[in-house]
Formats: C-alpha cells, sequence, structure tokens
C-alpha cells in the first residue's frame, strides 16, 4: 500500500477497512460535490457500494490503470476529507494520466489539497516516473483553477461540452504538468 506523510495529512490508498469513511466523505459532501461531478446513482451513497468499489479501486492500482489516494488529516486519521485519482494511465511513448479530486466542504480554503496533490504528483513523478499529468476543471471553478496554478500545471485550452456534469455537458480547461526529472527507461 502505497502511503504519503505531508505536515499534516496522510495521503494514502484505500484500505478494505476504509469503506465507511469514504461513504460517510461522499455522502456529508452529496450535496456540495453535484455541480462538479457526474450524476450518481442513490447506490453511490450506501456501504456495499463502496465495500465492492474498494476492492475494485486496488485491483485497478494493481493492474497500472488507475491509482486512488485518500486524504486523511493526521489529527483525526479515520475521518476522509479528500480523494486524489489519477487515471487513464498510459505507459509507452506516452507516459501520462489524468487527474481527478475533492476536498470536504469543511476542509476548503485551508490548502490541504494543494499539499495533498504535492505528495501524490511528487510520487508518480519521481516513484512512477510518469512524464505528463493532466488535469481539467470547469470553466467556473475558481477554487480548482488556484489550486492546478499553484501546483504548477500550465493551461493548454478549453474543451467544449467536455464532460457530462450534474446532467449537463460543461466546457473545461484543459491542463498539464510536465515531469522535470523524467528520465527514460532502458530499450528492452
Amino acid at each position: 500500500m502505497i502511503r504519503l506523510e505531508t505536515e499534516r495529512l496522510v495521503v494514502r490508498q484505500p484500505e478494505l477497512g476504509d469503506a465507511q469513511a469514504i461513504l460517510d466523505y461522499v455522502t456529508r459532501n452529496r450535496d456540495f460535490f453535484r455541480p462538479w461531478e457526474p450524476m450518481r446513482e442513490d447506490e453511490y451513497y450506501t456501504l456495499p457500494y463502496w465495500e465492492r468499489r474498494v476492492d475494485l479501486l486496488l485491483a485497478e492500482q494493481e493492474q497500472g490503470r488507475q491509482l486512488d489516494f485518500f486524504v486523511f488529516p493526521k489529527d483525526s486519521p479515520e475521518r476522509v476529507i479528500g480523494k486524489a485519482t489519477f487515471s487513464g494511465m498510459i505507459r509507452f511513448a506516452f507516459q501520462a494520466c489524468y487527474l481527478g479530486y475533492s476536498m470536504d466542504v469543511g476542509a476548503q480554503g485551508m490548502g490541504y489539497m494543494t499539499e495533498a496533490l504535492r505528495a501524490a504528483i511528487d510520487y508518480l513523478f519521481n516513484e512512477e516516473n510518469f512524464h505528463r499529468i493532466m488535469a481539467n476543471y470547469q470553466v467556473t471553478n475558481a477554487p480548482s483553477a488556484a489550486v492546478l496554478k499553484k501546483l504548477g500545471f500550465v493551461i493548454e485550452g478549453t474543451a467544449k461540452a467536455y464532460l457530462l456534469i450534474d446532467g449537463e455537458w460543461q466546457d473545461h480547461v484543459m491542463t498539464s504538468l510536465t515531469n522535470p526529472n523524467w528520465k527514460p527507461e532502458p530499450r528492452r
């Protein structure tokens, strides 16, 4: 299991016993996340769903397709306050993935997301040797734009009607961050 620590946070992969804490996180943020996420079925807000989902997330990581991190404050290590997902992981000539993230409504504006993502990106770049991470945000999502700017992501353009969010196609600003220390793998 990958476990990263920052000054205030533990950023780690989910464990099977985390299903209830994750459910609590998505449930208490249901209304807050609604404008920024796809529409969710009622099952998404149940413990059996998250018990199955955690198992699936770990399998996706094992297959090298996705890496999920959950964010826990050190002073409340049983409480999930954020999530970061690196998905669409492609190796070979691309060496890139997509980043998606969310932060608890009660933890907004405290710098937690930037702190957690710094640790996770450092892991992706230095341990996994990815070259590029892409993160896209809705044009109206100023907090997300600020986080990505602090992390050094560069705006590359705008994608019209990019994702179906809360039942409507939303435009997104496309950004990326490249690894200045990327190392080519030896040829085989």
